[in-house]
């Protein structure tokens, strides 16, 4: 997971990449809602076409998830009633734009929650991405060095830069 102005990764073996822009609930270690923020969870929506099972290979990957610009404090906004914007740009050129409201989702943020202290033991703070219906169409798929800005109500916009993931991007530990 990344912050704003990072880079987020794209699979050298995926032909169909799309960020997914989402409200982002944060969580307490007792799984009580500390605040929002954005949340850009990225999808392989081709790897996870192949096969149900692959859908943790086509989300969990390096810098396949960026979160921010800011928290906003739970109280001090309605989650139910944000605006949620999706824009991409390649180059100068705007290649894509979407919105949606929060209160179309089709569950409320306590039954996520609720759902997710069931089966998932919380250490720590946890970032809970709620699910989006903007995404891009079917034949779009982003390509390195497009710019990904979300935009949430009374939070900000999440801005990100699609890259290329490589053997030289990460300087991973060498197991014995």
């Amino acid at each position: 997971m990344v912050g704003p102005y990072a880079e987020v990764g794209l699979r050298p073996d995926s032909h169909w990449q799309i960020p997914e822009p989402e409200l982002t609930v944060i969580l307490d270690p007792a799984g009580h809602c500390f605040g929002f923020t954005a949340g850009n969870d990225m999808s392989c929506r081709d790897i996870e076409g192949e096969n149900p099972l692959y859908l943790p290979q086509a989300k969990i990957y390096h810098h396949s998830a960026a979160v921010g610009p800011s928290i906003a404090l739970a109280g001090t906004l309605d989650p139910s009633e944000l605006d949620i914007t999706l824009h991409i740009r390649r180059g100068d050129q705007p290649v894509f734009s979407g919105s949606i409201n929060t209160r179309l989702m089709r569950r409320s943020l306590d039954d996520l929650v609720r759902y997710l202290c069931r089966v998932w033991p919380l250490s720590g703070w946890t970032a809970l991405m709620t699910g989006t219906a903007v995404v891009p169409p079917a034949d779009f798929t982003l390509r390195a060095g497009d710019v990904i800005d979300i935009g949430i109500t009374g939070i900000g916009h999440l801005v990100t830069v699609a890259r290329l993931i490589g053997p030289e991007w990460a300087d991973l530990p060498q197991f014995t």
